[in-house]
């Protein structure tokens, strides 16, 4: 899902909000032309304004630049989708909190416009159904004998699973991190 939205960031640009209520120039013909700037209110707290404030001095970060599709609308929408494919009325609370809480703090927060999270959220619907598909006609053994093996060892599958959600909750940030010391020490490998 993350690769999906990484390639389609890398393809399709739109900058985030925020930066769109800064004055851009974008090259129209031979001659440089004002964009029309976003109106965004930057939220009070400490880490919005401190943002807000090196982006005025023209410290833009890299992850603000590009923010089509939303990486959040996609994850969050696919486990909550999840969630409810399950159980209806859990995946209601879910799905509810999701739009209303996480996604719509994107919205007031100016990191997303409404397009980014609307495609996010078409990418995890298409991959959700894909891959229910895959698991209803080609997994389903795969997926029986997984169920089995986590009824038998209920304690690991348990650690395991607390792994899987708390990596998913904060949006797989060790296992980035962990993934680019790995990266490194090949690099020092490979050179040294």
């Amino acid at each position: 899902m993350l690769g999906t939205t990484k390639a389609l960031s890398h393809t399709i640009f739109l900058p985030r909000p925020a930066i769109e209520s800064q004055k851009i120039y974008h090259l129209s013909g031979d001659s440089l032309v004002e964009m029309k700037r976003s109106n965004v209110r930057i939220p009070l707290d400490e880490t919005s304004q401190k943002d807000h404030r090196e982006l005025l001095n023209g410290d833009v970060q890299t992850n603000d630049l590009g923010s089509f599709p939303s990486d959040h609308a996609g994850f969050f929408l696919v486990i909550s989708l999840g969630i409810w494919l399950v159980s209806r009325r859990i995946g209601l609370v879910a799905i509810g909190w999701t739009v209303f809480v996480i996604l719509a703090g994107k919205l007031i927060q100016g990191a997303h416009a409404p397009i980014d999270i609307v495609a996010g959220g078409a990418v995890a619907i298409t991959e959700l159904s894909l891959l229910r598909f895959a698991a209803q006609s080609r997994l389903g053994h795969i997926l029986d004998r997984l169920t089995l093996w986590s009824i038998k060892y209920g304690a690991l599958s348990s650690a395991i699973l607390f792994a899987v959600v708390f990596e998913i909750s904060s949006t797989l940030i060790h296992v980035r991190q962990f993934l680019g010391l790995l990266a490194a020490v090949r690099r020092h490998i490979i050179i040294g």
